[in-house]
């Protein structure tokens, strides 16, 4: 019998758990998708408005750029990729390059500039312009321009002199392993902060730019650009790092004049959101042990009756019918019908208390009544406790064979079950 209640006991228990960790799964699921959703949608609102309030920083007009909103607007971004050009290729800004993503410039125009010159660039900025040729071993690897803006009022000498050393500087940091340029070693605040650059190798592939010096960009890739619908998600071709970008047009007249993409990392959300996934499954499990541990502390002190007396009437389903039921007190035992006998322990207090309620089957009894009745007067001891133990004793064998307590308690008194009470014989 206790094997029996005890793998039902531990069946519920697992049945119950596993209940709960469906419900957890569930909870965990609509949660994460949840928070992504929401993480991705402030993150679109983030891109869209800063695309936005960026293309409204250029006014065009009949063909000229006034690009002084730009330039004076201190809430550009600085750490997340972005990029402005012109429609005919011109490169506006470029700063935090995704590989493979608009990273490509004209090496043939970035390197005319052997002798610094100043220009006025197609959106009618001054530079002082400057190429700088990165040559290993007596071969051309590529080129670094240099752009000063705006160098009215210093002495050419001494502007040609720090894009010079600045040029230098970045040559300095730069390595070439078979072949391949790599700028990712360049430390952006050693460069004079004057001084605006961009890294392109022999292949028109731009490695590093910052400020976005006088360049230029097939604008083939600009159509390309500008037909993303909306935001787009691509990967940085070295890192594998992803981006969600967002393309905004620069518009004059309602007609398109230039583009501004901003990007945002999404590694970042990535493992924000795979920490949480893991901290909640952890907290998952730890939750589903604690339940099953309170669910066991639960059915060992509360309802493994329950459980007994299911596991009773599977195993006797057919309930005794009760036409008489007597105590035989000398005999010690309680007999139904004449023909199904229940033994109650001799000398015991079960056989006490029946006994005395079998005497009065209708009169009501408190705790102190049936204490006298076993003859317990060691007040040292939990008397009522005692008094219960031996009522549900009983209550437990008769209701095996009958379906139905012997011995009713309410309201802190104790009788004959009314139901039987009648059938006594």
């Amino acid at each position: 019998m206790f094997s029996n209640v005890r793998f039902i006991e531990i069946k519920v228990i697992l049945r119950l758990s596993a209940a709960f960790l469906v419900a957890f799964v569930l909870y965990l699921t609509a949660s994460y998708s949840i928070i992504r959703s929401l993480s991705l949608h402030d993150m679109k609102q983030y891109l869209k408005i800063t695309a936005t309030s960026v293309s409204k920083d250029f006014e065009h007009s009949e063909g000229v750029w006034n690009t002084n909103k730009y330039l004076s607007d201190t809430t550009t971004p600085s750490e997340t990729p972005l990029y402005i050009f012109s429609l005919d290729g011109f490169l506006i800004d470029r700063r935090n390059v995704i590989s493979g993503f608009l990273d490509t410039s004209n090496f043939a125009y970035a390197s005319s500039f052997a002798t610094p010159k100043t220009i006025v660039s197609p959106i009618g900025e001054h530079w002082r312009v400057f190429s700088y040729r990165i040559q290993r071993n007596d071969q051309e690897k590529g080129v670094i321009l240099l752009g000063y803006f705006e160098p009215a009022g210093r002495l050419e000498k001494d502007i040609d002199a720090v894009l010079l050393a600045n040029a230098q500087m970045v040559d300095s940091q730069i390595t070439v392993t078979n072949g391949v340029l790599d700028a990712t070693q360049i430390v952006d605040k050693d460069i004079d902060h004057n001084i605006s650059f961009e890294v392109i190798d022999t292949f028109n592939r731009s490695h590093k730019s910052i400020g976005g010096p006088p360049a230029y960009i097939d604008k083939s890739y600009l159509q390309d650009a500008l037909k993303r619908k909306d935001f787009t998600v691509i990967s940085d071709a070295r890192s594998q790092k992803r981006y969600l970008l967002h393309v905004q047009p620069i518009l004059a007249n309602g007609e398109t004049v230039g583009l501004v993409v901003v990007g945002q990392g999404l590694d970042q959300l990535s493992q924000i959101l795979g920490n949480q996934l893991l901290l909640s499954f952890v907290a998952g499990l730890l939750s589903v042990f604690a339940f099953a541990v309170l669910t066991v502390y639960i059915y060992r002190h509360d309802i493994r009756k329950i459980i007994e007396e299911r596991l009773a009437m599977l195993t006797n389903p057919q309930c005794a019918v009760v036409d008489r039921i007597a105590f035989d007190s000398p005999g010690s035992k309680i007999i139904i019908n004449g023909i199904h006998s229940i033994d109650i322990p001799v000398g015991s207090y079960q056989h006490d208390i029946c006994t005395l309620l079998f005497k009065n089957p209708k009169k009501l009894y408190d705790t102190l009544d049936l204490s006298d009745a076993m003859g317990e007067l060691d007040e040292q001891k939990n008397v009522k406790r005692l008094v219960y133990d031996a009522v549900e004793a009983v209550n437990v064998k008769v209701k095996k064979l009958i379906g139905m307590k012997l011995i009713s308690h309410a309201d802190k008194k104790y009788c004959i079950n009314p139901t039987l009470a009648s059938k006594l014989s």
